[in-house]
């Protein structure tokens, strides 16, 4: 009798231990958080900008990023995109919108507005050379992206 009962029991748990893991919250250790632009290369020149002084943030949580401008108050230099991380390796960005909650978020099309943040592409990934407690330095095909953890 307690056979019988134990695999019904069984089999319940179990899909509910498998439909948990659809909701599961990605885990992206360190990349995760609010990481300040402060300095970008170039990698074809060796040419090295500083931008310590400017207002230029990745967020980076689950499966989505946002990058905003600080610098200025409107809400259209706000974007918002997906992202999947590939073991901690690399960060690919793609569905890129601006972050307009009474537009309906539409999607990004001008590419040249997301040039401040070292986004060069609708559709890119980045190499993760390097990512601490408080720093991360990411690389593309064109430049290299220097972050300071917030």
């Amino acid at each position: 009798m307690m056979k019988r009962m134990l695999m019904p029991l069984c089999a319940v748990v179990a899909m509910m231990c498998g439909g948990c893991s659809m909701l599961e919250h990605p885990n992206n250790k360190e990349l995760d958080g609010y990481w300040h632009l402060v300095g970008v290369d170039t990698l074809a020149t060796n040419g090295k900008k500083d931008l310590a002084d400017d207002l230029l943030f990745w967020s980076i949580q689950a499966r989505l990023m946002t990058v905003t401008d600080r610098s200025v108050i409107d809400s259209r230099d706000n974007y918002v995109m997906h992202m999947t991380i590939t073991d901690f390796k690399t960060i690919h960005i793609y569905d890129i919108r601006q972050h307009d909650k009474n537009g309906g978020d539409p999607e990004i099309t001008d590419v040249s507005l997301l040039a401040p943040f070292g986004i060069n592409q609708l559709e890119e990934t980045f190499t993760v050379e390097s990512v601490s407690g408080s720093k991360m330095i990411l690389k593309d095909e064109i430049l290299r992206l220097y972050f300071k953890r917030m």
